[in-house]
């Protein structure tokens, strides 16, 4: 029988985090190496109704986050891993600045000739800032319900662009629970 050792690292142990501005929807993050560790995650989270983004996974001991939405509130923690096993998060709050984006109000009208067909609509938003620009929406749903954790939709999130104002959705089913 043998007995291997490893190098101790401990994943709890991150300090001395640092954040720098460059621009508004950006922060730059910097935190002490911790000896022994396979990496570091980090993890943006957005108030509701932005969508769950996908960890951020590095080596380093740093990182970029981008994108940031403005006027918002939200969270960043980060946290060390080796083999598989997650350190606590170092959770850093941060208000993003400007005017946040305008809600948009949607409509959603169930195609009867279909039964299982949904129509979404929306008017772009009114604010000077949008104006005479070539404006992007996403649309986030799930397939089934789930319960919605802090920061956004889950893993059964599905993700599309358009340009247009109006879209439809094949195959909606409803799912009652008890």
């Amino acid at each position: 029988m043998n007995i291997t050792f490893e190098e101790p690292g401990d994943v709890d142990e991150l300090a001395n985090v640092s954040v720098a501005r460059p621009s508004p929807d950006r922060a730059e993050l910097h935190w002490h190496h911790i000896r022994a560790v396979d990496g570091y995650q980090l993890q943006v989270r957005l108030p509701a109704p932005y969508a769950r983004r996908p960890p951020i996974v590095t080596k380093d001991d740093h990182a970029t986050v981008t994108d940031l939405p403005p006027g918002v509130d939200l969270f960043i923690d980060i946290r060390a891993f080796k083999n598989n096993i997650y350190g606590d998060p170092f959770t850093i709050p941060l208000r993003t600045t400007g005017e946040p984006d305008e809600t948009l109000n949607l409509t959603a009208m169930l195609l009867k000739e279909k039964g299982t067909s949904v129509q979404l609509t929306w008017s772009p938003p009114l604010g000077d800032r949008y104006k005479n620009k070539t404006l992007e929406y996403e649309v986030h749903y799930i397939k089934a319900m789930q319960r919605r954790m802090p920061g956004g939709l889950t893993n059964g999130e599905t993700c599309f662009m358009i340009f247009f104002f109006s879209i439809y959705l094949i195959a909606v089913h409803t799912i009652s629970y008890m």
